[in-house]
């Protein structure tokens, strides 16, 4: 085992690929482009799974994803097929529930069943029926106000980018008026998560909060909202505040089947939903781990420096 370790916080995918190719560093996580060069290396390598794609709701009152219409049409107006192929550039799968990371506390599928067909045309009558009307410019307005959406999202790798340019056409086509906010991780949670202004944003669709139990997420999505909380999508889902707690009073696998109820909840009232995976990969050199990392972090005491 280590006498000391050292963390290096590294935001370019191709610094940190350098560095573990070198010997700069024993160990780093390396997604996107930069890691087909690492695998072709050769280096000792363990992988993991990350949830790449979710689409977080902001429900402050005053934005127009506060409506549940909204947040449906704008489901049904993405195939989430095609989104997942195009973010995790072909090597991700669809995801089964919140938590994904392996050793998973609970294995179960909480989104199927839950989510509305890719449909654009069912997405236009939904929005019509809740009554937004198209302007002679295309542009919907619902009491004077347009459908206006700040989607923030990480576009540290190529392929989301690419993402939420498809997101973005696909919103456009329903006749919403779509600014794209991009940025690396840190951007991200610091206009979401971390920002005072709760109404700056609308969508998330670069934040993804990973974990490998289901108990982790029901903080950030109850309770009160900023300063006075981590609500940071002002969620108020009776059923999910109901079922979480409940579940997080049982033990084991016990309280699985509750989870997973909680998560149905949150889904059918499409407050947010987790969408894609993608296996990746931490690299070794001058080192190794006895056990699998979890969203790409180490337990500290897996690490073994080799001789």
């Amino acid at each position: 085992m280590p006498k000391t370790v050292t963390i290096k916080i590294v935001t370019d995918p191709s610094t940190t690929a350098n560095l573990v190719l070198t010997g700069g560093v024993n160990a780093a996580a390396v997604t996107g482009s930069d890691e087909e060069r690492v695998l072709a290396a050769g280096l000792d390598s363990k992988t993991y799974t990350t949830l790449s794609g979710e689409f977080i709701f902001n429900h402050f009152a005053a934005l127009p994803t506060a409506d549940r219409a909204v947040r449906q049409a704008l489901v049904q107006a993405v195939d989430l097929d095609d989104y997942t192929e195009i973010t995790t550039g072909g090597k991700g799968t669809r995801a089964r529930a919140l938590a994904v990371s392996e050793p998973l506390a609970c294995d179960y599928n909480s989104v199927e069943g839950t989510i509305p067909d890719f449909d654009v045309d069912a997405a236009k009558k939904t929005l019509s029926d809740a009554g937004w009307k198209a302007g002679p410019d295309g542009l919907l307005t619902k009491d004077g106000r347009p459908l206006a959406l700040n989607v923030i999202f990480n576009n540290s790798r190529d392929t989301n980018s690419a993402a939420a340019e498809y997101v973005a056409t696909q919103w456009e086509r329903l006749g919403a008026k779509v600014k794209l906010t991009g940025g690396d991780y840190s951007f991200v949670i610091a206009n979401t998560f971390s920002t005072t202004d709760l109404s700056s944003w609308d969508v998330s669709i670069g934040l993804t909060l990973g974990s490998d139990t289901p108990s982790i997420f029901a903080k950030y999505f109850t309770g009160p909202p900023k300063p006075e909380g981590v609500n940071f999508a002002s969620l108020d889902n009776k059923k999910y505040i109901e079922l979480s707690t409940e579940a997080s009073l049982l033990p084991g696998d016990e309280s699985c089947k509750v989870w997973e109820e909680s998560e149905r909840a949150l889904f059918n009232d499409i407050d947010l939903l987790p969408v894609s995976t993608t296996p990746a990969h931490m690299f070794f050199n001058g080192a190794t781990s006895i056990y699998p990392p979890s969203s790409g972090i180490l337990p500290g005491s897996a690490i073994r420096v080799l001789k």
